[in-house]
């Protein structure tokens, strides 16, 4: 028997297993039209379900991480005052402080400045 396998030539083993798989397709139960169109449909509806739930988490998820991120990002900045008192002299306040958030700190370093000049400027006419 093994002699017979080696004297077979390589077309005659494609036409071995060309008939060999006819013999299968044959033996298999195909779906009728309806079954067919039905299972379709169940497959095209759960893809849609899936679809929008990976969708809903997709988008819910990124607008909690953009949150945190902009938290993040834009940490407020606190920025000590001063009190004058009636005689000109100036008291540091710690219960006086202005938030402000990272685009007004250049606003808020210039305002600032401008106390402490306005006071220096006081304090030597004294």
């Amino acid at each position: 028997m093994a002699e017979n396998q080696k004297k077979d030539g390589f077309f005659k083993k494609i036409g071995n297993s060309a008939k060999a798989t006819k013999s299968e397709v044959k033996k298999v139960s195909w779906p009728s039209k309806k079954q067919l169109i039905n299972n379709t449909g169940i497959v095209i509806v759960c893809i849609l379900i899936v679809g929008l739930v990976i969708f809903a988490l997709d988008t819910v998820f990124g607008f909690g991480f953009a949150k945190i991120n902009d938290m993040k990002t834009a940490q407020p900045t606190e920025v000590p005052t001063a009190d004058m008192s009636a005689d000109g002299a100036v008291e540091s306040s710690s219960d006086v402080n202005v938030v402000v958030d990272e685009f007004s700190t250049e606003v808020a370093t210039d305002v600032v400045v401008e106390v402490e000049t306005e006071v220096t400027e006081e304090a030597s006419a004294n």
